[in-house]
């Protein structure tokens, strides 16, 4: 329904970046009125942390982030967090790269950015959802 690429304002470690760009994707998720979100991530730590009910085995470093994700998630009439592997978020890797080239951020609606649409249909395919 909708992808982002965003700066983040500030130097932050991987695990650190990870938790702020699962955040970001549920703000972007609930701005764009769904009811319904899947948040997958490819960080392990961070997909454990928001579906734990003990906030004391999430690193101190992402503990607040991870908190205030896990809340804005109660927002949605169901959600549903998972684990992926990073050959299965390779688009996600691709956007996160583009922030590269981007001033603040840049959001796509209802439309896939052309710089991950190979990477979307190669999802597509690996599920057998392809009508080939």
């Amino acid at each position: 329904m909708g992808a982002m690429s965003k700066k983040l304002p500030f130097p932050l470690g991987p695990m650190e970046a990870e938790a702020r760009a699962a955040e970001e994707g549920i703000i972007l998720a609930r701005e764009l009125g769904l009811s319904k979100v899947v948040v997958e991530g490819d960080a392990k730590t961070i997909m454990m942390g928001l579906t734990d009910s003990a906030p004391n085995s999430t690193p101190s470093s992402i503990q607040k982030v991870v908190e205030g994700a896990k809340l804005r998630l109660q927002n949605f009439k169901s959600w549903l967090v998972q684990h992926v592997h990073r050959n299965c978020n390779t688009a996600a890797h691709v956007l996160a790269r583009h922030v590269r080239n981007v001033m603040d951020y840049i959001v796509w609606v209802e439309d896939t950015p052309p710089l991950i649409l190979k990477h979307i249909r190669m999802d597509v395919i690996s599920m057998g959802l392809s009508r080939s």
